[in-house]
């Protein structure tokens, strides 16, 4: 949605083709957008059109809005130019103005009848875009002016929504004191607070609290604003959203609570802090992953160190048969299949097909894995379902390097 905003820039629609313009009007346009005062007095003398449009729908009044150009806007308006004209993509002399942060041209424009609220093809108003931009001089000159606060663009976004995202707390304190909804929501479910958490803003998630906002409200697929912040390194977010009653165990439709996705992206200080608060340190998501498996597969060492520490499972199994150890090996994660050995895991544990992580460990070519499980009793006789030893998989994929350790 931002992106798509930022192409309403009117800059886009200065560089156009003027073919429709006369001249002379093409000439004015060029030189609003300069803010060449005296040129344009003389071609408004010499008969150019205040209202001509080029392709794009950009007028004059767009020009000098864009570029700031108080004295210009001026003359333009007490010549007529149409305060209220739209481009081809819907974006007014005003909407330009707030969108690049001239608070004295978006004044000039409202108090010579600009709609304060005429928004873009996708439904954006001006209110969005100097909210998105975090100015906050013109937000509260759009809210003297009885802007909708709760005004709702195509995708379902609000201004508090994009000021929360952006983090803009002086816009966010200015939107809720006329009103804006903290609870209002996109139709997949997420809030102001949801995107806030989301990308760490620590004070705009405080902020949200006290004023009520719901800190266990989840996304149509179950994700909470304490799982994106876990999932994203955001200790402090998720700090504060557990001291508000945020729900430790809460877990999308699939399963993963916040504890799959801190130790799925080695977020070690958020894990410790989620143990603290009675996670669950051995739930499975539906697809069976547990945090530690999570963290064996990503090679996040010392977060599959604390979560061992914790007396989590070390050879729980996924549906397959496989444990963290065949996860650790099929890697070549080596360090991390040392550490689960150290806390026993069963080096000799197979899968549901009979493979032992010496099999998969001869199937990778891994010579110091296979020396690493041969030392700690790896058993080179085990047999797969279909017969198979670790030798006859390392000769298999021509790992000749491993047939003298496997020989049985």
């Amino acid at each position: 949605m931002i992106s798509r905003w930022i192409t309403l820039c009117a800059l886009c629609a200065l560089l156009p083709l003027l073919l429709a313009m006369r001249p002379v009007d093409e000439k004015l346009l060029m030189a609003a957008r300069d803010g060449n005062l005296n040129q344009i007095k003389t071609l408004l003398d010499e008969g150019a059109n205040v209202q001509a449009a080029n392709e794009q729908g950009t007028t004059a009044l767009h020009a000098a809005a864009w570029n700031g150009h108080r004295d210009v806007v001026t003359l333009l308006l007490r010549k007529a130019a149409p305060v209220n004209h739209a481009t081809s993509d819907g974006a007014t002399p005003l909407y330009i103005a707030a969108q690049n942060g001239h608070s004295a041209v978006a004044a000039l424009l409202l108090n010579n009848g600009a709609a304060v609220d005429q928004a873009t093809n996708i439904g954006v108003t001006p209110l969005f875009i100097a909210a998105q931009n975090g100015h906050q001089e013109i937000v509260a000159l759009l809210l003297q002016h009885k802007a909708d606060a709760n005004h709702i663009a195509e995708d379902g976004v609000t201004p508090l929504f994009i000021a929360a995202q952006k983090g803009n707390h002086g816009v966010i304190e200015l939107l809720l004191r006329q009103g804006a909804a903290v609870n209002l929501a996109l139709p997949d479910g997420s809030t102001p607070l949801f995107v806030a958490a989301q990308h760490g803003h620590i004070a705009t998630v405080s902020l949200l609290v006290d004023k009520g906002a719901a800190v266990n409200q989840a996304m149509t697929d179950g994700a909470t604003p304490l799982l994106v912040a876990a999932q994203n390194g955001h200790l402090a977010v998720a700090t504060l959203l557990l001291e508000q009653g945020a729900l430790v165990t809460q877990a999308v439709h699939n399963g993963v609570t916040p504890l799959h996705v801190a130790a799925q992206n080695g977020h070690q200080g958020i894990v410790e802090l989620l143990l603290k608060q009675g996670a669950a340190i051995n739930q499975k998501a539906r697809n069976h992953a547990t945090p530690l498996l999570l963290a064996v597969q990503n090679n996040h060492r010392d977060v599959a160190g604390l979560l061992l520490a914790q007396n989590a499972l070390v050879n729980q199994p996924a549906p397959d048969g496989a444990t963290p150890l065949h996860i650790a090996v099929a890697a070549g994660h080596r360090d991390m299949a040392a550490l689960l050995l150290k806390k026993r895991a069963d080096v000799n544990a197979q899968t549901a097909d009979g493979k032992t992580p010496l099999h998969v460990g001869a199937y990778q070519g891994n010579r110091e894995i296979v020396t690493l499980l041969l030392k700690h009793g790896g058993n080179k006789r085990a047999k797969t379902l279909s017969g198979e030893l670790p030798i006859d998989l390392a000769r298999q994929q021509s790992h000749r390097a491993l047939l003298s350790l496997l020989k049985p």
